[in-house]
C-alpha cells in the first residue's frame, strides 16, 4: 500500500460529471445509487456478515478509482461507485461481469487529503439488476480504515467485524484499579484462549511488563498514575508492546498520535464483550492485521534439527535486542548495522522469515561509516518491535 500527496496546485485528471449524474461507470443520478444501496444493504445475508473479520462501513463520499489487469491483458482504468468499504478490502458496483482473480489497485482520496493506493484481487463478481454487478475486492494487505472514513482514529474496535474469541491466544496484562473492571474484564475474555494477568498499579504494571506480555490493556486512571503517565513510562523504558487504553465514555481525550504517552489504540466505556475482543484481536491476530502485532513463532516443523534450539535463539534475540537498543539511542551506526547483521543471518535458520526481512531492511539502510538518518532509524525501530515479538515454541515455553 502506497500514499501520495497531490503536487501543489495541481488535481488529477478526472473525468468532469455531467449534470446530476454521478461520475463512475454506473452513469446513474446520485440518488437512485444511494437508493440501490440502501436495497442491498437491506437484503444483506446476515449469515455472511457474521463470517466477516472485518466491520463494512458505507463509502459514499465519492467515486473510487480501480485499476484493473483483465485476462487476456487488457487494462482499466475506471471510476466505481463504491458501496462499503473496511480494512480488509472494498466492494463496488459495476455496469458489466468481471472475472474472479482479476487483480487490481484501488485508489481512495484519505481524509488528510492524501491518496492511499492498495493492491487485491476480484473474489466475487454478483449480478444485482439490469446490467448492474457488485464486485468484491480483498486487498493484499489491510488498510486503516479510518484513514478513510471518519471514525474514532484510537477505536480498534470499531474496524472489527465477527472474531470468534477462540482465536486468541497470547498473553494479556490487565492494569486497572478496579477490581470490579478487573473480574469483568477477565470475564468478558474466559473463552479466550489468552493468558492474563492482572493487577492494580501503574508500579505492578510496570514491573509486570518485564516479563514480555504481548498486550497491555490500561485502565484511564490508575492507583498511582493515569492511564497516559503510564505509557509514558513504558515508552521511556523503551517498551514497545502494544497498549490499549480504556478511556471514559464521555470522549475524554488522551495525547494524540505521534506523542510519548499515546496508546496504540483506545476502547471507550462502557466495555462489551464483542468490542473488547474486537480491539485485541487487531493486535493479537496476525492474518488480520499482515503481521503487524501479536507473537512470532517459529516456523519449523519438530523433526528440523534446529528446532530444539529455538529456545536459545530467542534467548539471544533478547540480549541483541538490547544492544540494538542501547545502539539506536547512541546512534552507534556501526554497533546497529553488526547487529541487524547478526540476526539477519541466523533468522531463516531458526524459521523467523519476518525477523529475517526486518533486519535485512535495517542492514540495507545503514551505509557503512554514515550516520543513522530517518529512514535507517524508522527501520531499525521496526527491527526492534519483531525482536520483541519473537517467541519460543508453545510447548517449550517456561
Amino acid at each position: 500500500m502506497t500514499r501520495s500527496q497531490h503536487p501543489q496546485g495541481r488535481k488529477p485528471a478526472l473525468r468532469k460529471p455531467q449534470g446530476n449524474t454521478y461520475d463512475c461507470t454506473l452513469r446513474m443520478p446520485k440518488q437512485e445509487i444511494d437508493a440501490l444501496r440502501q436495497q442491498l444493504d437491506a437484503n444483506r445475508s446476515m449469515q455472511a456478515e457474521s463470517l466477516r473479520h472485518y466491520r463494512r462501513w458505507p463509502f459514499e463520499r465519492q467515486p473510487v478509482t480501480v485499476r484493473m489487469d483483465h485476462p487476456g491483458g487488457m487494462v482499466t482504468n475506471l471510476r466505481y461507485a463504491c458501496r462499503n468499504l473496511s480494512n480488509g478490502g472494498i466492494s463496488i458496483l459495476h455496469t458489466s461481469f468481471v472475472h474472479t482473480g482479476t487483480r487490481c489497485v484501488v485508489t481512495l482520496a484519505a481524509l488528510d487529503s492524501s491518496v492511499i493506493e492498495v493492491q487485491g484481487e476480484v473474489t466475487r463478481c454478483e449480478h444485482r439488476r439490469g446490467k448492474i454487478h457488485e464486485i468484491g475486492i480483498r486487498f493484499d494487505q489491510p488498510i486503516d480504515v479510518r484513514e478513510a472514513i471518519n471514525l474514532n482514529s484510537g477505536d480498534n474496535s470499531l474496524v472489527m467485524e465477527s472474531i470468534q474469541p477462540g482465536q486468541l491466544s497470547g498473553s494479556l496484562l490487565i492494569v486497572d484499579e478496579s477490581e470490579l473492571n478487573r473480574v469483568y474484564i477477565r470475564k468478558c475474555l474466559a473463552a479466550t484462549q489468552l493468558n492474563v494477568v492482572a493487577v492494580a498499579s501503574g508500579a505492578d504494571g510496570f514491573e509486570r511488563s518485564k516479563e514480555r506480555f504481548d498486550l497491555i490493556l490500561c485502565g484511564h486512571q490508575l492507583t498511582d498514575m493515569t492511564g497516559n503517565e503510564f505509557v509514558a513510562k513504558l515508552r521511556a523504558a523503551q517498551s514497545r508492546t502494544p497498549v490499549i487504553l480504556i478511556t471514559p465514555s464521555d470522549g475524554t481525550p488522551s495525547q494524540q498520535p505521534g506523542d510519548q504517552a499515546a496508546p496504540d489504540a483506545v476502547v471507550p466505556t462502557p466495555l462489551k464483550t464483542q468490542r473488547l475482543i474486537g480491539a485485541i484481536a487487531q493486535f493479537l491476530l496476525n492474518d488480520l492485521n499482515g503481521g503487524a502485532y501479536g507473537p512470532l513463532q517459529s516456523s519449523l516443523e519438530p523433526s528440523d534439527p534446529a528446532y530444539a534450539l529455538i529456545p536459545n535463539f530467542t534467548a539471544e534475540v533478547r540480549t541483541l535486542a538490547g544492544e540494538l537498543a542501547n545502539a539506536v539511542a547512541n546512534s552507534d551506526a556501526a554497533a546497529c548495522r553488526r547487529i541487524s547483521l547478526k540476526l539477519r543471518g541466523a533468522a531463516s535458520t531458526f524459521g523467523f522469515e519476518q525477523l529475517r526481512v526486518a533486519a535485512d531492511a535495517a542492514y540495507s539502510a545503514i551505509e557503512d561509516g554514515a550516520p543513522i538518518d530517518d529512514t535507517a532509524r524508522e527501520l531499525l525501530e521496526n527491527l526492534l518491535s519483531v525482536c520483541h515479538r519473537v517467541r519460543e515454541p508453545a510447548q517449550e515455553a517456561a
